[in-house]
């Protein structure tokens, strides 16, 4: 069987550094178990950038640490 790929936008990202629980958490442990792939672009990385100062309890090192726990197909 395939693995389902899954395009994640700023929200998604931003919502799973932002929670430890929840749906958007639920997406990255899945893609840790290799059940779903990832893909995502660059620029939206760069939007997640410019807006983790919004999240008191995140930053920039969180967000690196969460894309490097997951194999992610930029596009």
């Amino acid at each position: 069987m395939p693995i389902l790929r899954v395009f994640l936008d700023t929200t998604i990202w931003i919502a799973a550094l932002g929670r430890q629980e929840g749906g958007s958490c639920v997406i990255f442990t899945f893609a840790k178990e290799n059940r779903i792939k990832i893909i995502s672009s660059q620029t939206i990385f760069e939007e997640i950038r410019r807006n983790l100062y919004k999240l008191k309890k995140v930053n920039t090192e969180n967000f690196e640490n969460l894309v490097a726990e997951v194999t992610t197909e930029i596009i």
